[in-house]
């Protein structure tokens, strides 16, 4: 696949303004055998940049997400659509975007078509294609990795979910939804043998999962650091039969992130390998304004 490049000489640390925690992640998919000719948008969410556990680790960085936004086929009762099943890793793409405050496009990194997913949580795990050039220019933008929190919050502490609100109308000429970034205060309501819940203070979308929830740590040296608490992986349905549920966003912790990681590091998580196939066979990126740089960068600056 081609990344998004960018020419050495620009010096793309002045154009950071404000310290990123979420990227969007897009899911695309293509049939050939089903006459399909180009990539389409599949799924949108949230994602975000842990660093690895073991410095032996291929990639530098890992990149969570929600299970059910890069590989929804495996989520049947969430997704009951019959053709979904007709899907599989060999016809999906993923790419890792900025988005400005208006859901409007700064920049796109290719992501590994290989994929790792919690055998029981809805969370996957995926990395960077070209992960030196695509970081340089993603924390040039201010993307940051965070750090996991060293232990749970305690329950009523106060969080923060970050992610994408995505809006915007489906016609049969065009797919016009953007990802919105955004931020929603919550606390922690309540904890059971198998999921974790927060209230927030405004009920969360579908566009969000996939995010980071994060807790303001006190550093050594007194100053408020956030770290990742952990990862949304769904809210509870408005129409839930469990009215007290009802509204809550539905997460999972720092430790069990860290158990994830280490396992997937330990290649005891055995990655899906067979993505992406569909990809090399059309291209993914059917949009030649997320190739010119010098529009890019004019965008970004005129936003500042």
């Amino acid at each position: 696949m081609v990344a998004v490049l960018h020419p050495s000489c620009l010096n793309l640390r002045a154009l950071s303004s404000t310290r990123r925690v979420v990227a969007s992640i897009s899911a695309w998919f293509c049939v050939p055998e089903q006459g399909m000719k180009d990539m389409e948008i599949l799924s949108r969410g949230s994602c975000f940049l842990l660093p690895r556990q073991d410095k032996d680790f291929k990639h530098s960085f890992h990149v969570l997400t929600a299970s059910h936004i890069v590989s929804p086929w495996r989520w049947p009762k969430f997704y009951p659509d019959e053709w979904l099943q007709h899907l599989n890793e060999k016809h999906t793409h993923y790419t890792l975007e900025l988005r400005h405050a208006d859901g409007s496009f700064i920049t796109q990194s290719e992501l590994v078509p290989t994929t790792y997913h919690h055998d029981s949580r809805d969370v996957a795990v995926l990395h960077l294609e070209d992960e030196a050039e695509a970081m340089e220019t993603l924390e040039a933008l201010g993307l940051a990795a965070l750090e996991l929190t060293d232990g749970p919050p305690d329950e009523g502490a106060r969080l923060m979910f970050h992610g994408h609100e995505v809006l915007g109308r489906v016609t049969e000429e065009a797919d016009e939804r953007k990802p919105l970034p955004r931020s929603v205060v919550g606390a922690l309501q309540m904890r059971l043998p198998n999921q974790t819940f927060a209230s927030t203070a405004t009920l969360l979308t579908d566009g969000m999962c996939g995010g980071p929830v994060t807790s303001a740590v006190k550093s050594a040296l007194g100053t408020s650091v956030d770290k990742a608490a952990g990862i949304l992986e769904g809210i509870v349905g408005m129409e839930s039969p469990a009215v007290d549920y009802r509204g809550l966003a539905v997460f999972l912790e720092a430790q069990d992130i860290a158990h994830f990681i280490s396992e997937v590091e330990a290649d005891v998580v055995k990655g899906v390998l067979c993505g992406g196939e569909a990809a090399q066979f059309v291209g993914a990126d059917q949009d030649p304004d997320k190739m010119d740089w010098e529009k890019v960068l004019q965008a970004h600056s005129d936003k500042k």
